[in-house]
């Protein structure tokens, strides 16, 4: 497993492999430091089997993922949803990046033979939270966070709600980000509120502390019993738990505070999942 961060969230999923793998690997990466970036690469790839049967990988626009598949011999390759870049035209997975000439002598430096459009013609099975939309590969699978029993299990008339908000570190200042997301949380009587893994400083609010993704938190968390109302600036998250029984997802436009505006198509695929939009 190999990781620019190191945090709880990270080592609790590393823990969870640890039960079925025959072989495992934490491996940090710093990107700001070259050659320990470098040897880290090498590291892991010495380590890999002489071959394996399939292949598995999500960030098909990685330089981590082209190195290790240019350098680990197998005989399938399957996919999986990395966030909405499948399902996005206008996404970078669509239209990837010209690279420049530095980025051409190092991926020859590096023997690096795969990219994003070799993944995606070679790709023989994708899986997908979301079947109802075309995807970058075309032959895919559906598969579901949740059990369909759970699903049946839940699916009534709530009669309490819970409001919770979705941190996401769109400032590049820690403390205007917190401030932001305080705003939010006024605005709309918010008390919870579920950090990002990569928040530097967080709100003055009821921190949810879970060494889980949100996807998992809330699915331990849906109960017949509660209606969650999930706030955020068009997370992933919110967009993968919106079909969830007894879930209301409301993204917040935030307008000229993100400095990242969101696209007409992500807006449109929101709206399509039922996820309404309200302004700050």
């Amino acid at each position: 497993m190999f990781s620019y961060e190191n945090n709880a969230k990270f080592r609790h999923y590393f823990q969870q492999l640890d039960n079925i793998c025959e072989q495992l690997q934490f491996i940090w990466l710093c990107p700001q430091q070259s050659v320990s970036y470098f040897l880290a690469l090498k590291k892991l790839v010495n380590s890999l089997q002489i071959s394996y049967d399939t292949v598995y990988c999500a960030s098909i626009n990685s330089l981590i993922v082209h190195y290790l598949l240019s350098h680990c011999p197998f005989q399938h390759l399957e996919t999986f949803d990395d966030g909405t870049g499948n399902i996005l035209p206008d996404s970078i997975f669509y239209h990837p990046p010209v690279l420049s000439l530095k980025q051409k002598l190092l991926r020859k430096c590096l023997g690096v033979s795969w990219d994003s459009r070799k993944i995606i013609a070679n790709s023989r099975l994708h899986y997908t939270l979301y079947p109802q939309f075309d995807n970058i590969v075309q032959l895919t699978r559906a598969i579901s966070l949740i059990t369909p029993d759970r699903v049946e299990h839940n699916q009534l008339s709530a009669p309490n709600t819970e409001k919770i908000l979705l941190g996401q570190p769109i400032l590049s200042d820690a403390a205007e980000n917190a401030r932001l997301f305080e705003q939010i949380a006024t605005k709309f009587g918010i008390r919870r509120y579920f950090p990002h893994p990569r928040e530097q400083q967080l709100p003055d609010l009821d921190i949810i502390h879970s060494e889980q993704i949100f996807e998992d938190w809330l699915i331990q968390n849906i109960s017949k019993y509660t209606t969650f109302e999930l706030y955020h600036l068009f997370s992933t998250a919110g967009l993968n738990t919106a079909h969830l029984p007894n879930i209301r997802s409301l993204a917040v436009d935030v307008g000229n505070l993100n400095p990242r505006p969101v696209p007409e198509a992500t807006r449109t695929l929101f709206a399509r999942m039922g996820i309404e939009t309200i302004d700050l």
